[in-house]
């Protein structure tokens, strides 16, 4: 009788038997078993460096950024401030009557 390998189900089983060994190592504390490890080492390290370098203290001093409302003065008019209090101090009162 010959053997039938079925490929689904090899898959399947390796996908399964990797899952339980990330698991395993995971469970056991041996994070360097884990698959992201480096990565997280890297980060790790250039985290210290940014930290030794300043951190946001150390960031380099941000250029000036241009815009249409550089140096304007607010829209509103005093006027229309005075405007817009006459108008809510007569709310007030039709409210309060």
């Amino acid at each position: 009788m010959k053997d039938i390998i079925n490929r689904k189900s090899l898959a399947q089983a390796y996908a399964a038997s990797l899952e339980t060994r990330l698991a395993m190592a995971r469970w056991s504390g041996r994070p360097e078993a884990m698959p992201q490890a480096a990565w997280r080492r890297q980060r790790q390290v250039e985290l210290e460096q940014w930290l030794v370098h300043g951190g946001f203290a150390g960031a380099a001093a941000p250029s000036e950024t241009k815009t249409a409302a550089n140096g304007r003065r607010s829209l509103a008019s005093q006027r229309d401030s005075d405007e817009e209090y006459k108008f809510t101090q007569l709310r007030i009162r039709d409210a309060a009557a």
